[in-house]
């Protein structure tokens, strides 16, 4: 309340009453807005694969994590790849050199005017990429593995396959 005898002496209308500017908390799905140089935020994938022929990581992160006005991501290498914001993820094919020395990959994301808006990491540390092997596993489960136990199956049914041939002729 305004005490009407301070504002006649002073002649200052003078208000108590506070308004409270409603916070702007970011919600779980936007990281908020950094500059270049303030921590990384952590990305997760939505998905990830090796391909073989060309020995990239192909990975997809949800363009919803990225922050509000972002058009596009520039790549540790300097390559700066387009943001379609008409779709709900964006896929990254990365060599292993964009990949840093602790396995994280860090993007940076660009406004507009490519001016950097934060930095985002994935961490790729625990993707079986990177001891070279596409699906994780090791031993029989790796391509050549299928390969060899193919072949030895095949022989097996080939041998056996002239024993019986072998044994009905006499």
């Amino acid at each position: 309340m305004v005490d009407k005898a301070a504002q006649a002496n002073t002649g200052i209308d003078v208000s108590t009453d506070v308004e409270e500017e409603p916070s702007e908390s970011p919600t779980p799905s936007e990281p908020p807005p950094q500059d270049d140089t303030s921590a990384p935020v952590k990305l997760k994938t939505l998905s990830i694969h090796a391909e073989e022929e060309t020995g990239k990581l192909v990975l997809a992160i949800s363009i919803d994590d990225l922050p509000e006005g972002a058009t596009a991501i520039r790549l540790p290498s300097g390559e700066i790849l387009q943001i379609d914001t008409r779709l709900n993820s964006l896929e990254l094919s990365i060599s292993r050199k964009d990949i840093n020395e602790a396995g994280e990959l860090v993007l940076v994301a660009l406004n507009k005017e490519n001016k950097p808006m934060g930095s985002y990491v994935i961490d790729l540390s625990d993707v079986s990429w990177q001891s070279g092997t596409s699906n994780g596993r090791t031993g029989f489960g790796s391509m050549d593995s299928w390969m060899a136990a193919g072949v030895l199956v095949i022989g097996g049914g080939i041998t056996t396959t002239f024993i019986v041939l072998r044994k009905k002729k006499r």
